[in-house]
């Protein structure tokens, strides 16, 4: 396995064409860090070496330590020799001599310093250090890319491959053309680009073009240096570490509680001796006894059964009875699955109601499956999960009704609600756990408050005063103690536990951070949850996050591109945000109907009652007559930091030394904390630039009383309120934000707001404006702080919270009140408890009419029959195909789910194919088990496998016509009608062909056929013997894509794989793929190939395909024994005649690629993805001449007819005698369609028939 280090995998291509070159040689031009983005490095792993040019001394030095074998310079190459100014900028990589690129950096907010450095030509490099040939030259110069190559006479010294960056740094505009004339000029050959590259071969090396015909891809096996990972994990074990320590503490201090415990438990465990001495004796007795039974069956049945249920009786008290329950019930259902017993056990159980009666219970009960949620009762696993949760609550009102018959509980119609209020709290270092102790007092005067919180201490007085404190298990264990629940939610470690109690105890969430990533990413870094941010990713976004997720350096990164909440969303009773803009992005993921009723309350502030400017200024160190300009908040890229020191450099006050600009906020340990550091520094004005570093709340709040002026700007948004911003208004600061995000709901009278994407200039205006006119400061500081104490007070935000509270606790009720009126209902007409068959069927019921908001509706596709035996038949390679261009590219509105029927509870089903769909996009499984389907109205049932008897006997039990009736559209895929039109070629009754083919023509909306002529014929078939249906089949057709690479594609070579390409490449080697099958044309072809060998023609015939029908006795399978005598029999079996029966995809790429010509000889085909795989590597096709076949390759393939060996022995001798005079058909003409165009037109057929 290959692991690339490059920035955008240029050692993968480099590899690919250069790999059969040992000990190489390459020309590093800008080769920065020896590992991270380098080229060069893996190359280097492999034994190469070369000359690494680099100017900086941190990475030149870097490079003397790491490559020992290379040479490296520390200079720069240009078109002349002698001295040159360098400019090294903040961001590692950037540094350049280009001064357009370098005052682009600058406008950007980048900062640098000029350095002297020696500047050389590649000439003279090439006289001085090149002792060998180069076979690649990589230059990444940052803009000097022409000056680099005019110092170089490619006439003279000529690498094989040159590798130019292309686009202006930083950006993706192309500037090739400044420079791409030289390279030309020199007899070097454009071949490929990446969108930062340019790939160019030199002419004399043609035979490495066809190496850059496609980008990286799962051919090439690599994976990506994984970096990020490795950090996270370091991380991750550091922190267990510290973890264990502290554990390690604790177990000291357990250790006597342990050895006082132990005579306690030494006494406990000899009475457990006594009791297991006469539960042995039990056993024994009962061992005897069954010894008398082994001659007389029935005796041994009933006599078993009646003395089992006599000791379960006897260890009622016991612990074993748990075992013997599991074993009893275990036994019970092995006696069920089989039929005789199962009929026998019935007849003799009639005898004993009691026995019968706990047996079916210990059924009923034991688990057959688990899932997340724990152990599912067999006679529910069919059920989906939210039909399951109906039962379950029916179940509970059901038990709550007996309860209220037989007790009467006072209640008091003046009783305050009780309201359990989940949230970090002080002294938690968390904005969120300060906002809630605000909160608290004003929300008690309409709840009984009780605090539910998983940290060690809690430093509030009012709270430890006024309100009872519980933990998490608390509320798990007495959730009905409660009215309502409230969750404060945010994107930190601090809110960890809430995901799991939200899913044990609904309530209403207060949604501080709309992107939840970050504690998703820490649930599984920590072992908490391993699959957390996995499952959020797929339940929000589908399986395309997922994969993204998966790709190398991917598996943090992909959490801050996503939000991951929708489960949270779902499960909340409702939703409280604090700006529209959480709304917007909620309708930008999901569509506008799930925040469509989310309360929006503002962001709540204590007013500020004590200003004392000056003994605040005093604390800080700042003379009274001092100018500050603040910005509050934790540093970092998205808080726009480096662009505020800029503009306050650029403004009058740099030049005024009673000016000063205050960072109020932790640095972080990062690069951009560093290059924040350094910039101030490179300033010259560190003593009137300060970061504080971390605050505690009274420096916070003297910095909030001492500041002039503050600047609070965004980038990034994912959702959350600026508390900061609200901080300044509070304390009558005026302050400068840009509309971005939240901050663009604010008043622009209350704050001097900036347009989102402001410019620098506009930025300093702004501060000089704001410095020199103190009574607008002043203006704008009273307004912005009278919205504080109006809009933001405590007592208003407590009344919105109450009033948005009762709202969605009443909505929520609705479904609560739903179950109870049923279970009412049915109690009353009844008279009796509700069987389980009852209860199901209400909450199935119940499940229709209490839809929740989706936010996309399902395209479900079936695969069933590859899911669970992939044969790699071209069908279940058109599935794994259409499946993955699907997930990449869903329709509009739609997420995709593969699905597969399923009948392992003895009822027929559908399941969400999840195990299955991980392992086919190489994604970790286990994170969600095949949870049966539950289809909506608007979903889409997409039958793209071959289901056969599946299909017939789910039609049976009323699954299609179940699904149709809940408003899903159903269609399939028809792949031919060979088996009617060829019954000969097919063992009797066709694999159930005709049935499967009747049942769903009957039943579907739809049939999608795999090309125009499969259309045709079924419309002939419909009309002639078709079944009789109330409105018409539609019918519709699309061609197959053949992009290997996109049909998640199988890989791996045979370990012989090497000898049997070059066996092909050495002699003419005609090709055929497909399983041996009669239809097929394998008799015709071996006996045309003997032929032809026995005249002296020698070429090689390689059969690609698996032995058919192995499962059926040899006289079912017509001709396949005697083509497989044929084939192990013949002389030449190894010699010139190669059958290759388990090929990977990889592997079949390679032999198109190294054969002469494909022979499609089949007797009868739906659409002929050969035909096509073949033109994509330029082969040559002789074909059968079928319609589908001319429909497909038209014009250039070589047709033949008839059906005896000669017929087909002649027509590959005129097609070699066409070969040898360049006269052949040319294959590379033949139109064909990648994966993605032939799911376009998938999803537009599905449109046509309305279902899209």
């Amino acid at each position: 396995m290959m692991i690339s280090y490059a920035q955008n995998f240029e050692d993968v291509m480099l590899w690919r064409a250069l790999k059969h070159i040992e000990h190489g040689f390459y020309l590093d031009v800008g080769a920065n860090d020896p590992t991270v983005d380098s080229v060069t490095q893996f190359f280097y792993e492999q034994g190469w070496c070369g000359i690494n040019i680099e100017p900086l001394t941190s990475h030149w030095q870097a490079l003397q330590e790491a490559r020992l074998r290379d040479i490296n310079l520390q200079c720069v190459v240009g078109s002349f020799e002698g001295e040159i100014k360098l400019w090294e900028c903040d961001v590692r990589g950037w540094a350049t001599t280009d001064e357009e690129v370098i005052a682009h950096h600058e406008t950007n907010g980048h900062l640098g310093r000029y350095t002297k450095v020696r500047q050389t030509t590649l000439n003279q490099l090439w006289l001085e250090h090149v002792p060998l040939e180069v076979h690649f030259l990589k230059i990444d110069v940052e803009g000097s890319e022409r000056s680099v190559l005019e110092g170089l006479d490619l006439q003279r010294f000529r690498p094989w491959i040159v590798v130019v960056e292309a686009t202006r740094p930083n950006t993706m505009i192309e500037v090739h053309a400044q420079w791409e004339h030289l390279l030309l000029n020199a007899n070097y050959q454009f071949v490929y680009a990446d969108g930062l590259n340019r790939f160019y071969i030199a002419g004399e090396h043609q035979e490495l073009k066809a190496a850059f015909s496609y980008p990286p891809n799962f051919f090439d096996h690599f994976v990506t240096a994984p970096h990020l990972e490795g950090n996270l994990w370091a991380q991750t074990i550091a922190t267990r570490a510290e973890q264990a320590l502290q554990d390690l503490e604790m177990a000291e201090q357990c250790a006597a509680q342990a050895l006082a415990l132990a005579a306690t438990t030494n006494l406990r465990a000899n009475q457990l001796t006594e009791e297991l001495k006469v539960l042995q004796a039990h056993a024994s007795d009962l061992e005897a006894k069954l010894e008398k039974f082994l001659n007389n069956p029935f005796g041994r049945l009933t006599r078993t059964i009646r003395r089992i249920s006599n000791i379960l009786q006897q260890l009622k008290a016991s612990r074993l009875k748990g075992t013997l329950k599991g074993w009893s019930a275990s036994a019970a259902r092995y006696i069920v699955s089989r039929p005789l017993l199962r009929k026998t056990g019935a007849q003799l159980l009639t005898r004993f109601p009691a026995t019968r009666s706990r047996l079916k219970n210990l059924v009923r009960s034991a688990p057959t499956t688990h899932s997340r949620q724990g152990v599912i009762p067999l006679h529910l696993a069919h059920l989906a999960p939210r039909v399951r949760a109906l039962y379950a609550a029916l179940q509970d009102e059901w038990q709550g009704l007996k309860s209220s018959s037989n007790h009467v509980t006072a209640t008091s119609a003046s009783r305050r609600l009780r309201l359990a209020y989940v949230s970090p709290l002080p002294p938690a270092r968390s904005g969120i756990a300060d906002y809630s102790a605000e909160l608290l007092p004003a929300l008690a005067q309409y709840y009984d408050i009780d605090i539910v919180i998983e940290q060690p201490s809690l430093s509030d007085a009012w709270i430890n005063t006024h309100c009872r404190v519980r933990d998490a298990k608390w509320l798990l264990d007495n959730p009905k103690l409660y009215d309502r629940v409230l969750y404060h939610l945010g994107n930190s470690s601090n809110h960890q536990h809430m995901f799991h109690l939200l899913t044990k105890v609904p309530g209403i969430v207060v949604l501080h951070d709309f992107y939840l990533g970050d504690v998703l990413n820490y649930l599984e870094a920590y072992a908490v949850d391993a699959f957390a941010c996995q499952r959020a990713l797929y339940k929000s976004h589908g399986y395309g996050a997922l994969a993204a997720r998966s790709l190398p350096g991917q598996f943090a990164k992909i959490a801050e591109q996503y939000p991951a909440n929708l489960e949270v969303l779902q499960l909340a009773q409702g939703v409280i945000v604090h700006s529209q803009y959480s709304k917007q992005l909620a309708k930008t993921w999901y569509g506008p109907q799930l925040a469509e009723h989310w309360s929006v309350i503002p962001l709540l502030r204590l007013p500020n009652s004590k200003m004392d400017r000056n003994a605040a200024r005093q604390a800080l160190g700042l003379q009274p007559s001092d100018f500050i300009v603040c910005s509050f908040g934790l540093m970092g890229p998205t808080k726009l930091n480096h662009r505020l020191l800029k503009a306050w450099l650029d403004s009058s006050m740099a030049d005024d030394e009673t000016c000063k600009l205050v960072f109020v906020g932790e640095v972080p340990t990062t690069e951009y904390g560093a290059q924040m550091k350094l910039a101030v520094q490179a300033s010259g004005l560190q003593h009137r630039i300060h970061i504080s570093g971390w605050t505690d709340p009274t420096r916070y709040r003297q910095y909030l009383m001492a500041a002039d002026l503050a600047v609070q700007l965004r980038a990034n948004s994912r959702g959350e309120t600026s508390a900061a911003v609200l901080d300044c208004l509070n304390y009558g600061l005026p302050t400068i934000v840009n509309a971005h995000g939240s901050l663009a709901e604010l008043s622009p009278d209350t704050v001097c707001l900036l347009a989102d994407d402001f410019e620098d200039t506009a930025l300093t205006q702004a501060i000089d404006t704001l410095w020199r006119d103190a009574n607008r400061r002043q203006a704008m500081g009273q307004l912005g702080r009278e919205s504080i104490q109006t809009i933001h007070a405590p007592n208003t935000c407590a009344d919105q919270y109450r009033l948005a509270i009762e709202r969605h606790h009443a909505t929520a009720s609705l479904s609560a009140q739903a179950i109870a009126q049923a279970t009412q209902t049915l109690t009353s007409v009844t008279g009796t408890p509700p069987a389980d068959a009852q209860l199901i069927q209400i909450a199935q019921t119940l499940a229709r009419q209490l839809q929740p908001i989706r936010t996309s509706r399902q395209l479900l596709v079936d695969v069933s029959a590859t899911c669970k035996n992939d044969l790699k038949t071209g069908i279940q390679r058109v599935v794994r195909a259409l499946v993955w261009s699907l997930i990449q590219t869903p329709p509009e509105g739609f997420r995709v789910e593969p699905v597969y029927l399923n009948c392992d509870t003895g009822i027929w089903h559908y399941c969400y194919a999840r195990e299955w769909t991980s392992q086919a996009l190489g994604i970790s499984s286990g994170w969600l088990p095949d949870d049966p389907v539950d289809p909506i109205d608007g979903d889409v049932l997409l039958i793209a496998d071959f289901t056969s008897g599946l299909a017939v006997a789910a039609n049976q039990a009323g699954v299609f016509s179940s699904m149709q009736e809940a408003g899903v559209g159903v269609h399939f895929f028809v792949y031919d009608l060979l088996p009617i039109q060829m019954p000969h070629c097919f063992p009797p009754g066709e694999f159930g062909f005709s049935e499967w083919l009747n049942t769903l023509t009957a039943t579907a909306d739809s049939a999608i056929c795999i090309s125009q002529s499969v259309a045709l014929d079924l419309q002939n078939w419909i009309t002639t013997a078709g079944p009789q249906r109330d409105r018409p089949l539609g019918i519709n057709w699309f061609h197959l894509g053949a992009d290997l690479v996109n049909s998640i594609p199988t890989s791996g070579l045979a370990q012989n794989a090497p000898e049997i390409l070059h066996a092909l490449q050495a002699t003419p080697s005609f090709l055929m793929v497909g399983t041996i099958e009669p239809r097929k044309g394998y008799l015709q072809t071996i006996q045309a190939f003997t032929q032809l060998w026995q005249s002296g023609v020698n070429i090689n015939l390689v059969i690609v395909g698996h032995e058919g029908w192995t499962g059926l006795p040899n006289d079912q399978r017509q001709t396949i024994p005697q083509i497989m005598r044929q084939i192990q029999t013949h002389p030449e079996l190894g010699k010139r005649l190669l059958w290759l029966k388990d090929v990977s995809d990889e592997y079949l790429a390679k032999l198109y690629s190294h054969s002469v010509c494909l022979i499609a000889a089949s007797e009868g085909e739906g659409f002929g993805l050969p035909l096509i795989e073949a033109a994509q590597q330029g082969l040559p096709i002789i074909a059968r001449d079928l319609p589908v076949f001319r429909e497909v390759a038209g014009e250039h393939a070589f047709y033949f007819e008839g059906l005896d060996p000669p017929d087909l022995a002649q027509a590959i001798q005129a097609w070699l005698v066409q070969k040898a005079d360049h006269q052949q058909p040319q294959s590379q003409s033949i139109p064909w369609l990648t994966w993605a165009q032939s799911t376009k037109r998938v999803i537009e057929v599905l449109q046509h028939a309305n279902s899209i």
